[in-house]
């Protein structure tokens, strides 16, 4: 009878598909217009789970106690088969993009070899979590010691380090990041740092028991959690489009609550696919090597002109047919929500906020209906670059003035 866990492998398989929509979707980042950047944007939230997930798969089945895994097994198999894939995947990147992409000297051809193309840092980081695999497998025995390292990770490695992140795209709070990520450090605190957590985390998932309220919970969560991730990400780019969205980073709360929803979800349904289990098996077990090879086949095929601006009809569709209706899902209430806090105009140019307001109110009933919206968002806008150097003073002794607009 076959050991493998089917749930598993189909998480494995929609993680890799996942991988290669993100990646995918990332390039249109490049040509920033209304409806290409949208769209990727939406796609690029809805898959920033996969990484996550890779890693809570391998929690689940590295940490699980009925599993013989000897230190020789982790050494001889697993960490010798992940580095010389390393090598050889590294070195054909590197020999590619020196001849068919960008030229490199010597030393940089060398230097792109020992780093490795740029997807390739999983595998030095899922090795960094396997050689503390013994060590991560006493604590896991242990369901109230690893809730607790669970916890741990969950505030210094992901909801401190991002706060910050969120503080840093902020001039004016900027220095409060300063200060926050000093005393961070000060904990010193590094055993569950980095990607552990989620490693931990799919352990426990995969061994909890969960009620359906809690599920349906979590699901939901999931789904806010992506559209929060979208939006945000949006309003950053229209503040300030050269900088690094930090609800993208894998290393997020919100993240995470995408990827503990599509971990549960796949498990759940796990009975209904039984009957294409061998197929999934079959198709699991080239996920490793679709991942390592899948930026070369996007490079071949964007050599002969096929990528993502063909599919400007798909885009623009889903622009004229979602962006629009935003006012019906919610969107001028984030919207009034979020952009009258001050600190978000402080990042915003005069310019840059009326193409943000003539984008999202476009048209005449629009800009009509939300009429008092527009005219206290202005006045709001106005305020804030007139006195940006005391806007956090103006916001503490004046709160009512940036009221959120209701």
């Amino acid at each position: 009878m076959s050991n493998r866990i089917y749930y598993l492998d189909a998480l494995r398989i929609l993680a890799s598909f996942a991988v290669i929509v993100l990646h995918v979707s990332a390039k249109s980042f490049d040509i920033y217009d209304s409806s290409q950047w949208i769209v990727a944007d939406i796609y690029d939230s809805m898959t920033r789970w996969c990484v996550p997930v890779f890693v809570m798969i391998s929690g689940a089945l590295f940490l699980d106690p009925n599993r013989d895994i000897s230190f020789k097994t982790i050494f001889t198999k697993n960490i010798f088969r992940i580095l010389t894939a390393f090598i050889f995947w590294s070195i054909v990147y590197a020999v590619y993009c020196h001849i068919f992409l960008t030229p490199m000297n010597t030393v940089g051809l060398i230097s792109e070899i020992l780093i490795g193309h740029f997807h390739l840092w999983f595998l030095y980081m899922i090795i960094g979590i396997y050689l503390a695999v013994p060590i991560l497998r006493q604590i896991a025995s242990n369901r109230e010691l690893s809730k607790y390292f669970i916890l741990l990770s969950f505030i210094f490695a992901i909801c401190i380090p991002h706060i910050i992140q969120i503080i840093g795209i902020v001039p004016a709070i900027k220095p409060i990041g300063s200060v926050l990520t000093n005393i961070s450090s000060l904990f010193d605190f590094n055993i569950g740092a980095g990607f552990v957590g989620f490693f931990m985390l799919g352990h426990y998932l995969h061994t909890v028991r969960l009620s359906k309220n809690i599920e349906q919970s979590i699901f939901l969560v999931g789904i806010i959690s992506f559209l929060i991730i979208a939006y945000l990400t949006y309003l950053i780019f229209q503040f300030s489009p050269e900088t690094k969205s930090p609800f993208y980073e894998y290393l997020s709360p919100l993240v995470m609550f995408e990827a503990i929803a599509v971990f549960l979800l796949v498990k759940k349904y796990e009975k209904h696919y039984s009957k294409i289990n061998l197929y999934i098996s079959k198709i699991s077990k080239l996920s490793f090597g679709i991942y390592l090879v899948h930026m070369l086949v996007f490079y071949a095929i964007e050599s002969v002109g096929i990528n993502a601006n063909i599919f400007n009809p798909i885009i623009d569709f889903t622009n004229e047919s979602l962006v629009p209706n935003l006012d019906k899902m919610g969107g001028e209430a984030i919207l009034s929500t979020i952009g009258t806090v001050p600190v978000f105009y402080a990042l915003m140019s005069t310019d840059r906020y009326y193409e943000t307001e003539d984008y999202i109110f476009n048209t005449p009933e629009k800009k009509e209906k939300f009429a008092v919206l527009l005219e206290k968002s202005r006045y709001y806008h106005d305020n804030v670059q007139a006195n940006a150097d005391n806007i956090i003073s103006a916001f503490m002794e004046d709160g009512k003035n940036f009221a959120v607009i209701s």
